[in-house]
């Protein structure tokens, strides 16, 4: 027997479906030419679907209880694992500095003394590279592992470029934000561009004003969404085929999505502690949620990403000087992490902190001279950086083309 959960997805699923059948794109005139451009360079942020199992993190003893005198911790240790330990503050390394300017090699920034802000958004590739949104310039820029210009892609489209993702393909889509409402209360115009391999735009997808969202994701199963704060989700595109306008604000989802995984993401709160939530709301494969408590503290209860083994992280408030980033092992327990010092970063945000594939944490800071962008290692409770994420993902739900299934 269905749970009622798995039955709601299921006709979000039927509707969607209906919807989408009756509002087919039409034919891309740019098809054929793009269709003889050789392959991209660029590397997607997909893990390959069909992986091992990884092998199994074992378990610590818990901290010992604090005195009866002691203030108490506010957090519970996940039954079985690790505690949440204080986490070290470790100093970056810098990977990425780019004077402030348009011309090649250097970046957009704008902003008065104190308040400087450049890139609203970058990600790295699973080959290491590094993408900037130059928002200021419009353009998405792409830099090699080792800081050298490999090309820079002209969005002149956007009015208001705010966020943007790379698919399988090499497609570059972007979140255009348009103008301010007349309420205050959003956007008007709002609109994904897609760019084809070659720079070519493809695409223009239209986002309902009805909804807000501050950045771009990709599923695994290549379902492109909008998000809020990392915390909300609106289906734009699905299996390919856009999402109308009018339909969007009904998709909305509570949780964080990646393009690691094709589940969203939340952490809630379960028995003085925190447990792990999945939601495939947006695909037509249930999960089996076999929910896991976590062991982190109350203030590092977010979730932010997966790496290629299907490790959890969470991090801390990003509206201080300091970012708490917990790496977890799939079972729930701790690993380890850092407090990253971001004070002398002007405009950030959530997604101007990024965590790789391989499980290292990045930043991206802008300031009157222009930008840098800075690598951390993750440290164990000895204070020895973590390893290096392997390739084998965990046999868990979450992880791409695994076999889900729903309890009787």
């Amino acid at each position: 027997m269905l749970h009622a959960r798995s039955l709601t997805r299921l006709s979000f699923a039927l509707i969607l479906s209906a919807a989408l059948a009756g509002c087919a794109r039409p034919a891309d005139p740019q098809a054929a030419a793009t269709a003889a451009l050789p392959a991209p360079t660029v590397a997607p942020e997909q893990v390959a679907p069909t992986l091992p199992p990884a092998t199994e993190v074992p378990a610590a003893t818990e901290p010992p209880a604090p005195a009866p005198t002691e203030v108490q911790p506010d957090y519970v240790a996940a039954p079985g694992a690790r505690g949440a330990e204080p986490l070290p503050v470790v100093e970056g390394q810098v990977v990425l500095s780019l004077p402030a300017g348009s011309a090649p090699g250097q970046i957009g920034v704008s902003g008065a003394a104190g308040s400087f802000y450049g890139p609203p958004s970058f990600r790295i590739g699973a080959d290491g590279s590094i993408r900037l949104l130059d928002a200021l310039n419009r353009r998405v820029v792409f830099y090699t592992p080792a800081g050298k210009l490999a090309r820079a892609l002209a969005i002149a489209e956007a009015g208001d470029p705010v966020d943007f993702i790379v698919n399988n393909a090499g497609d570059v889509f972007v979140y255009d934000r348009g103008a301010p409402r007349d309420d205050g209360m959003g956007y008007t115009g709002q609109q994904v561009l897609r760019y084809g391999p070659s720079g070519i735009l493809r695409d223009s997808l239209p986002v309902s004003d009805a909804i807000r969202g501050d950045a771009l994701m990709l599923t695994a199963d290549q379902h492109l969404v909008l998000a809020l704060g990392n915390e909300l989700t609106y289906l734009i595109s699905h299996d390919g085929e856009p999402v109308p306008p009018q339909l969007q604000p009904a998709t909305r989802q509570r949780g964080a999505a990646t393009p690691r995984s094709p589940v969203l993401f939340r952490v809630e709160p379960q028995d003085g502690g925190f447990r792990l939530d999945l939601d495939t709301a947006y695909s037509s494969r249930p999960v089996n949620n076999d929910w896991r408590p976590l062991a982190v503290p109350a203030d590092e209860a977010t979730f932010f990403n997966v790496d290629r083994a299907m490790n959890l992280y969470l991090t801390g408030a990003l509206d201080g000087p300091m970012i708490a980033v917990r790496r977890l092992a799939p079972d729930g327990s701790a690993l380890g992490g850092a407090r990253i010092d971001v004070a002398a970063c002007a405009g950030h945000s959530w997604h101007t902190f990024y965590v790789d594939q391989e499980g290292a944490a990045w930043t991206l800071c802008s300031g009157e001279a222009g930008v840098t962008v800075r690598r951390y290692d993750l440290l164990d409770q000895a204070g020895q950086p973590l390893p290096t994420a392997p390739d084998a993902a965990a046999d868990v739900p979450w992880r791409p083309g695994a076999v889900q299934n729903v309890a009787a």
